[in-house]
């Protein structure tokens, strides 16, 4: 008579492939999303320490009666940059009232290093006075 076939087990070529497709739109929805939150990770950090800059100018110009020109010359031990480059800009203006006469700037690096230099680099600037601005970018990821 007729022999009964054995009944394999395990999964089928369209179980494992529908398994593949919701896998990939999962993680098509999901990277994105956290490349978007690790970035305003790095971009905060980079407005605290742009915070501490500022402090630190504030602390110099009540020292010498003016700002310092380079971050260098203040009392500041700021971390290696891994993902931003730090800068103050300062006009030579011994008025310090001026909340604008100085700037302190962080560049975000497109190194590969930087572990996402496909973001692009953008600014974030500090002024004297706290006003935060920079490139449409950087106040996009804040």
């Amino acid at each position: 008579m007729f022999q009964r076939r054995k009944r394999r087990s395990g999964f089928t070529l369209l179980e494992l492939i529908i398994v593949i497709i919701v896998i990939g739109i999962l993680a098509s929805i999901a990277l994105p999303r956290y490349i978007r939150i690790a970035e305003k990770g790095r971009a905060a950090e980079a407005k605290n320490i742009l915070s501490a800059i500022r402090s630190a100018q504030m602390r110099y110009a009540a020292q010498y009666a003016r700002y310092a020109t380079a971050v260098a010359n203040l009392d500041l031990n700021l971390p290696s940059a891994k993902y931003f480059t730090y800068v103050t800009t300062c006009a030579t203006v011994t008025d310090l009232s001026s909340t604008t006469a100085c700037l302190a700037t962080a560049t975000r690096l497109t190194t590969p290093v930087a572990e996402n230099p496909n973001m692009g680099a953008y600014t974030l600037n500090i002024s004297m006075g706290g006003l935060l601005s920079g490139s449409t970018t950087g106040l996009t990821v804040l």
